[in-house]
């Protein structure tokens, strides 16, 4: 809600109905506001309330104080805001230019708040972090998640809290009535109905909520467990024996140095909120009890449930099912580190080529030649140039490609016409290496659909790709076989190889094995993934194949034969 939806006055008044304002400190919220500054790595953090001619924090971090006036508040300018206010410098913020906490003591820099709302959306303050660095970036993604979940949280604890309170109210009201025993019985039959389906509902909501709830009791005996948890574990809706006996199995995934070792009994979140831990907090991935389940990564937490008199008689674990979420974070990573690679090769490759070319022309621009050495210079621009040419062709084909903006010039072709092309254009490549190719055809004519120049273009990049990675005087093998309806190209050689997970990354666009600082193989990382792309249009699949580095490796395109020509002659 804007905060032109609501009056100032209502708020206000919202606000002291939940009766909040000057409590004492409570361990909800100090645990929640804890977990902020740490997760979000703040000095300062705070659950704080905007009252009429002050700023009230219920829990604080960092600050050393439990209100301040209203005119030194920042989190007040938060209110104006939809959901977050993230300012990443105060000092170049025109809101907080002369507010004295900026510039003097303590001197914040950076602030980021989540409002808390009530379930009609108005606000009654926000939970916020604080530090006195700039953070130029603001926060990740992921962590304005992190701030949006635990200021729901505390949201939830202040709910709660008025819920007690107004069913505090209702007990007192009803002692002073018990004197009418009918309309007492009455009213505790329609409790007792209200509470059935209070338990029905609830069950429901578990049922149906997108996070894992598991209730346990003191032994730790799983005694309730809901739809999605039962899903993440790959346990069958039928099974009721959960107990300790069955074989969990996780490891931490939190990215510290126990990452990837293997969780004791009494690490999970569930022995530990038995033995009395308040919120045990914890990412881990876990192995289904289904084998044909994948490994989940979860975010969990727990808390003990205690009797009136404090003893713990079981515990509620809360797990979310964050699989996509890492992994989406993990493709970024690597597409942001190819992205920068890239741009690295690039910057290279097309400063490579540069350097003869300003050579030449300044020998040709400040000294007179006879025609010859005017020959060879303007060779090593036209060859140099064309070399950038290729480069730039290359990356304009993979646009093409990408934004489906190739159209094939389709025909029926001599397949070994085009494999002859192929090798003319990377003959030189090879006689420079001193490889050794063989080409090995099959005797009848092969015949295929499709598109001459851009087919040609396929097999020179990969006989390129093995002139490039094999060492001088190497061996190269083309073998071309015809199969029913198929036929298959493959290219073998010497080299360098392939780790199996560089296999598995070949085709990927910008995808390289590693090379020296002086790049001697050159290119772009973009040969197979182009090939790929254009045999994929002509109806066929390209794979590799190699045993490891150092054992050389294979490329292999299959495509459709022509029907109507395979046995014309």
């Amino acid at each position: 809600m804007d905060a032109d939806q609501y009056d100032e006055t209502e708020r206000l008044a919202i606000l002291d109905s939940y009766d909040i304002l000057d409590t004492p400190a409570e361990q909800a919220f100090d645990d929640v506001v804890k977990l902020a500054s740490q997760l979000l790595d703040a000095p300062i953090a705070a659950v704080n309330l905007i009252a009429k001619d002050r700023q009230w924090f219920k829990s604080e971090v960092g600050l050393g104080t439990r209100e301040m006036p209203l005119d030194d508040s920042i989190c007040k300018f938060a209110l104006l805001e939809a959901e977050q206010m993230i300012v990443p410098d105060t000092r170049e913020d025109a809101r907080f230019a002369c507010n004295p906490l900026v510039t003097g003591e303590p001197g914040l820099r950076f602030y980021a708040g989540q409002l808390l709302r009530t379930k009609a959306g108005i606000p009654l303050g926000t939970l916020c972090v604080l530090d006195l660095e700039p953070r130029p970036h603001g926060l990740t993604q992921q962590q304005q998640f992190v701030l949006a979940t635990l200021a729901q949280q505390i949201m939830s604890q202040i709910e709660l809290r008025k819920v007690v309170k107004d069913q505090a109210v209702l007990i007192a009201r009803q002692a002073q009535i018990q004197g009418d025993l009918r309309k007492s019985q009455l009213r505790a039959l329609e409790v007792s109905r209200q509470a059935e389906a209070e338990r029905r509902r609830t069950d429901a909501l578990l049922e149906a909520a997108p996070v894992g709830i598991v209730i346990a009791d003191a032994n730790g005996v799983i005694v309730k467990m809901n739809a999605e948890n039962r899903r993440m574990l790959g346990v069958d809706p039928e099974a009721t024996d959960l107990g300790p006996g069955q074989p969990w199995r996780g490891w931490w995934a939190d990215g510290s140095a126990r990452h990837g070792q293997p969780l004791a009994a009494h690490e999970w979140s569930l022995a530990r909120a038995l033995l009395g831990e308040e919120s045990p907090r914890q990412v881990i991935e876990i192995a289904p009890f289904d084998a044909a389940t994948p490994r989940r990564t979860v975010l969990n937490s727990g808390r003990p449930v205690r009797d009136e008199t404090g003893a713990i008689i079981g515990a509620v674990i809360a797990q979310m099912d964050i699989t996509d979420r890492v992994d989406a974070e993990s493709a970024l990573r690597t597409a942001d580190q190819k992205k920068d690679e890239f741009l690295a090769m690039l910057a290279h490759e097309l400063r490579n080529p540069l350097a003869p070319i300003m050579s030449a022309s300044a020998i040709l621009s400040n000294f007179h030649f006879d025609e010859g050495v005017v020959r060879r210079t303007g060779a090593i621009i036209a060859r140099q140039a064309g070399h950038m040419t290729s480069l730039i062709n290359d990356l304009l084909d993979v646009s093409r490609v990408t934004r489906g903006k190739v159209e094939l010039d389709t025909a029926e072709l001599n397949i070994k016409d085009v494999i002859a092309d192929a090798i003319e254009q990377v003959r030189p490549l090879v006689t420079r290496h001193q490889h050794h190719l063989d080409v090995l055809l099959a005797p009848a004519q092969v015949m295929v659909k499709g598109d001459r120049k851009r087919l040609v273009q396929v097999f020179a990049n990969l006989l390129g790709n093995a002139a490039k990675y094999t060492p001088d005087g190497g061996r190269i093998e083309l073998l071309l076989e015809a199969q029913a309806r198929t036929l298959t190209v493959s290219i073998r050689d010497n080299g360098v190889g392939m780790s199996s997970e560089l296999i598995d990354s070949a085709f990927d666009l910008f995808s390289q094995g590693v090379q020296g600082l002086d790049r001697s193989q050159g290119g772009l990382g973009i040969g197979l993934a182009l090939a790929r792309s254009l045999v994929h249009l002509h109806g066929g699949v390209v794979s590799a194949k190699s045993d490891g580095a150092g054992m050389g490796c294979q490329l292999e395109v299959t495509l459709p034969r022509v029907w109507a020509a395979m046995y014309s002659g």
